[in-house]
């Protein structure tokens, strides 16, 4: 067949990539103390590469050792629980509550949820060529209690949602510990269901 050299080929460049730059990644924190992320592309490699071994009538050892061998594909592998697990604590299906409230140019979403996560989301809206921040989202952890909920964030910000009504709540914010924390702030902020 024709295609059993080119796909021998591009199954090893997709390895080769994640090998490399994880490689380099290792380096530039050893040496310079300094992260650098590495480029893993899972998956890819060991389906070109078990394809080829199939068309190419390889051992089925070949196959086992193209998707062992593959680093982006283990790391991957690796990471996915982390992964699953931070995507239920803040999933649709969990969410209890949901609150919105708009400041000037601001808007800030905040999902509860039956896990005892919360979720921020903090938008901006910008004039055509204005710089500034965007969007930003904070992850965190809450407690209810009686009319409040105390919501502390993955960063230590700590902040209370007291109810003021059926259907709003007032946040109530401690002194923010950076001023680089300052966008995430949403003091005196009324949000509603």
């Amino acid at each position: 067949m024709t295609l059993l050299k080119p796909l021998l080929i591009v199954g090893l460049i997709f390895p080769g990539i994640s090998l490399l730059t994880g490689i380099g990644s290792l380096v530039c924190h050893w040496r310079h103390k300094k992260h650098s992320s590495p480029v893993f592309l899972p998956f890819v490699g060991p389906v070109l590469l078990t394809s080829w071994g199939i068309f190419a009538h390889q051992p089925l050892w070949f196959i086992a050792i193209a998707w062992v061998a593959d680093i982006g594909t283990l790391a991957f592998l690796a990471a996915s629980p982390q992964l699953i697990r931070d995507w239920w604590h803040t999933s649709s299906y969990t969410r209890i509550l949901a609150l919105n409230g708009n400041e000037d140019n601001q808007r800030a979403i905040i999902t509860l949820h039956s896990t005892g996560h919360y979720l921020l989301k903090k938008s901006w809206s910008r004039e055509p060529g204005q710089t500034g921040i965007v969007g930003l989202g904070e992850p965190g952890t809450f407690t209810q209690l009686d009319n409040r909920y105390e919501l502390t964030s993955h960063v230590g910000l700590r902040r209370v949602l007291r109810k003021t009504d059926q259907t709003a709540y007032r946040v109530e914010e401690e002194k923010l510990p950076t001023e680089e924390l300052r966008n995430y702030s949403l003091s005196g902020w009324v949000l509603r269901v």
